[in-house]
């Protein structure tokens, strides 16, 4: 289970590869076909025509930009067609990929061009899947450095095609925000400094519903909460500033939702059915993920402030969270687990919804909710098991069975009968401390608010530590989810069951 090793350090690297891959004319057209279908919808940054122009011309063919632009493009569309692969440099995607690395300082040292942007733009993209999310912060910060040293932001395009820039300059907003905020950093963008205007995007409309503008929206939306709430300064407000902050951020969030029609909607049914193309229905899942991210962050806070005083008000938020929590559990049966998938939603938001639920089990063991709590565990089980399976091996899963195991098991020991003073308050403080550090991610689906009022078996208790961290705690903004996938935990944890005995892997 242990790797020291850390392939990774040693595999992602910024050379071009000795003998590039030999893609065939054939071959090529498929890549870049996938890409504009499947990826292109939700970055719709490139013209379609007027990339295969360039592709076809040999003037851009010795351009260090143009270049990396294209393998990148060629890469993300082969993880398409089954080149893809969750270890990084294994697969026909990251040899391909391997030659966009190797132009990296090439682009970065001259003068910023658009095409130099996008290059990054494409790179970020590619670099936000599994095998590669080291790399996804620096790429798509230094993209949203680049477009405001361009003035893109200001509507300054430097005699550059005016709509592609518009494009570009609106896809590293979304992309840049959204990101900041579960990544627990400030944006580099400056929202009052903004003017260039919002294109209308004829890629990104699925049906009826534009999924382009309202990604705009919360990007704005993600960035104000952090300054209001996560960010270092908004430490230092008065607590009803930061209730007031959070009640308008959550007014404007359920407008945003109402906007939707009712197929794309959170909170309502997931219904694959209803989509068209494989792409408006990732477009969705991305949507209620980041949706219910939101709800879980602003919840956190809010159970924050009111820590020192428990109410039935608090009760409330905290069946928000748990519900948002089960929610993107539900949800996994809808990921593609493939190494095309973006390392937030195939990992990070499932891995922290479940232990927002494993804290509820734990704390609330004899609660009319824990034992669907405990079901929607068993679930997410299942979920990392196939991940485990489709990543070869390379995402072992053991670890997590291992907490679900011993929420289970603690569970059934409390119910078995009392456990005296000093050995229940050891029993709790065992369990609660193997929660790791891991950002808590969205979900708002389930039972009735008020269910756990007329229970009986009295409020839901969650643990309020570490709020500054919009998603829980924290994943750094460059994890190495391959380490962690790779930890063992200790071969016992001091947790006696009604027999007397440990319980341990």
């Amino acid at each position: 289970m242990n790797r020291n090793d850390r392939p990774s350090d040693s595999i992602i690297t910024f050379r071009s590869p000795v003998r590039p891959l030999q893609i065939s004319v054939e071959d090529a057209n498929s890549y870049m076909k996938a890409y504009f279908e499947r990826v292109h919808p939700e970055y719709p940054f490139l013209d379609w025509t007027d990339f295969e122009e360039k592709a076809c011309s040999s003037h851009f063919q010795g351009i260090p930009a143009f270049s990396a632009l294209y393998h990148t493009v060629l890469a993300l569309g082969c993880q398409y067609r089954n080149g893809g692969s969750f270890d990084p440099g294994k697969g026909v995607a990251s040899s391909i990929y391997q030659t966009a690395l190797g132009l990296l300082p090439d682009i970065l040292v001259p003068k910023e061009r658009l095409l130099n942007v996008q290059a990054i733009t494409a790179m970020a993209i590619f670099a936000h899947t599994v095998s590669y999310i080291q790399l996804g912060t620096m790429l798509i910060s230094e993209a949203a450095r680049m477009v405001q040293l361009l003035g893109f932001n200001r509507a300054i395009y430097h005699g550059e095609n005016e709509r592609a820039c518009c494009r570009t300059f609106w896809v590293i907003y979304i992309f840049e925000k959204l990101s900041s905020f579960f990544c627990n950093r400030s944006s580099v963008l400056v929202d009052c400094d903004i003017g260039t205007p919002i294109p209308e995007v004829p890629e990104a409309v699925f049906g009826d519903f534009d999924w382009f503008l309202p990604m705009v929206r919360l990007g704005r939306l993600t960035s104000r909460a952090y300054e209001a709430l996560f960010s270092i300064s908004a430490t230092l407000t008065p607590k009803d500033f930061s209730r007031a902050a959070i009640a308008a951020i959550e007014d404007e969030l359920e407008r945003w939702k109402i906007s939707f029609p009712k197929a794309f909607r959170p909170e309502e049914p997931f219904q694959p059915t209803q989509f068209s193309a494989d792409s408006s229905m990732a477009a969705n899942l991305r949507m209620h993920y980041y949706y219910y991210s939101v709800v879980i962050a602003l919840r956190r806070m809010t159970l924050h402030l009111d820590a020192e005083q428990f109410s039935r008000r608090q009760s409330k938020y905290t069946t928000t969270l748990m519900n948002a929590a089960r929610a993107t559990i539900e949800l996994t049966r809808y990921i593609d687990v493939e190494p095309y998938t973006p390392a937030w939603i195939l990992v990070v938001a499932p891995l922290a919804a479940s232990f927002i639920l494993f804290d509820l089990v734990v704390h609330n063991p004899i609660h009319l909710e824990t034992k669907r709590n405990l079901s929607l565990l068993g679930v997410a089980a299942g979920y990392f098991s196939r991940l485990e399976y489709a990543s070869g091996g390379s995402l072992p899963s053991s670890p997590f069975s291992d907490f679900v195991q011993i929420a289970g098991q603690y569970v059934r020991g409390v119910e078995s009968g009392p456990i005296d003073g000093a050995a229940g308050a050891q029993h709790a403080r065992s369990v609660s401390d193997l929660s790791p550090e891991i950002p808590s991610v969205p979900g708002c689906d389930g039972v009735n608010e008020e269910s756990t009022e007329s229970s009986g078996t009295g409020s839901l208790y969650y643990p309020t530590e570490d709020v500054l961290f919009p998603m829980g705690c924290g994943f750094s903004e460059d994890p190495d989810l391959m380490e962690f996938f790779h930890q063992t935990f200790p071969e016992s944890f001091g947790l006696a069951d009604r027999s007397g005995q440990g319980c341990s892997r």
